[in-house]
């Protein structure tokens, strides 16, 4: 019996002690389900109030971006890629399209609050993240990777409520930040 109250005893004390341990991996499929690990990518926490503080003040930056953006990929869906010539117009108008991403990750970059961790992620796409402390943080990371003629930029802001222990967490195209 004293064993048994020493192990949920300690059991208890690790649980609600330990540090939150983020774990996961980033990857992106193509639309030809190619999947691409993305090594060397910065990621990191952000307390969750933090964030929505900052997001509130650069809001009509973002908008602006996310406007141009959703106009620049109706576009490109609109244009046909029948001959060289159209595919070539079509790259271009990506490429654009690619830009204001690339624009909108940099807004966010600098406006970001101090991070309250940060990890890189290794040659196969996978991560650890140690966080200080039980919260609620936003993940955060960019990236980006040439893909034919142009340069797609992918942005991750993911909630996460972090208890004690380990969780996990894919940043994948599935939980791409998409501009409303």
């Amino acid at each position: 019996m004293l064993i048994l109250i020493l192990f949920l005893a300690c059991s208890f004390f690790v649980a609600c002690f330990s540090k939150p341990l983020v774990s996961g991996e980033i990857f992106i499929v193509t639309r030809g389900a190619g999947n691409y690990k993305m090594g060397g990518v910065p990621i990191v926490a952000i307390n969750e109030n933090e964030f929505n503080d900052v997001f509130a003040k650069k809001g009509s930056e973002i908008k602006l971006l996310s406007d141009k953006i959703g106009q620049k990929e109706t576009e490109c869906a609109g244009k046909t890629r029948t001959s060289y010539l159209a595919r070539l117009e079509y790259d271009i108008c990506l490429s654009d399209a690619a830009k204001f991403r690339t624009e909108m990750n940099g807004l966010y970059t600098a406006a970001l609050p101090r991070p309250m961790a940060t990890t890189t992620t290794d040659s196969d796409g996978k991560f650890k993240l140690a966080l200080p402390s039980s919260g609620k943080y936003i993940i955060f990371s960019t990236a980006s990777r040439a893909a034919g003629s142009t340069t797609e930029a992918y942005l991750w802001i993911v909630p996460i409520d972090a208890t004690g222990g380990e969780q996990s967490l894919s940043l994948s195209s599935n939980n791409l930040w998409e501009p409303n």
